[in-house]
């Protein structure tokens, strides 16, 4: 999962698996997302 498909996940108000969630943070800590991404 990236963080686009992410941040649509939770604004349908459904929860991230343990997985997906690594996944995104494996992009904002390795600078894959832009700094809008992170901030949100």
């Amino acid at each position: 999962m990236n963080i686009q498909q992410a941040i649509a996940t939770v604004i349908e108000k459904q929860n991230l698996s343990r997985e997906e969630m690594t996944d995104v943070m494996r992009e904002i800590m390795t600078g894959e997302c832009t700094p809008a991404q992170r901030r949100l």
